[in-house]
């Protein structure tokens, strides 16, 4: 799930896919609990400006 919120398409031709972008799941309230059950207590949330 790294930099899921990040990711995006630099074709800019093409309709940009989102958290998707990189093969990601879209982040969810679910995954964010089964990512805190295998021990995580933090996420980092990217942004990229363009």
């Amino acid at each position: 799930m790294e930099n899921s919120f990040d990711g995006f398409d630099a074709d800019l031709t093409e309709t940009d896919t989102g958290e998707e972008a990189w093969g990601n799941p879209i982040v969810s309230r679910e995954l964010i609990h089964a990512v805190k059950e295998k021990g995580y207590d933090s996420i980092r949330i990217p942004m990229t400006v363009h």
